[in-house]
């Protein structure tokens, strides 16, 4: 049968210690859609003044790792309004 290892006090602490010491990194990473939304004033100006096609935009943001679809660019460089609400016909 294998030995069972065991450790000590200071293990625990040590251990303890270098867990604490890691940096919080969830204040670096950000999500596809948070990265487009910050992007979005950029990718709008190059699409309108700047001349730039969606699919150009989408392969310079391929260059650094953003696999977007033309779809979601589309939705970023497009203003829409959202519809009313139907109002139901009131029965009498």
């Amino acid at each position: 049968m294998a030995k069972q290892k065991t450790f000590t006090q200071q293990d625990l602490e040590a251990a303890r210690q270098k867990l604490a010491d890691l940096p919080d990194l969830s204040k670096d990473k950000m999500s596809q859609a948070e990265v487009l939304q910050s992007l979005k004033e950029q990718i709008v100006e190059l699409c309108s003044a700047k001349g730039y096609s969606v699919s150009e935009v989408k392969q310079a943001l391929a260059d650094v790792g953003l696999n977007v679809s033309v779809r979601e660019i589309t939705d970023l460089t497009t203003k829409r309004k959202r519809a009313a609400p139907r109002a139901k016909p009131q029965v009498a």
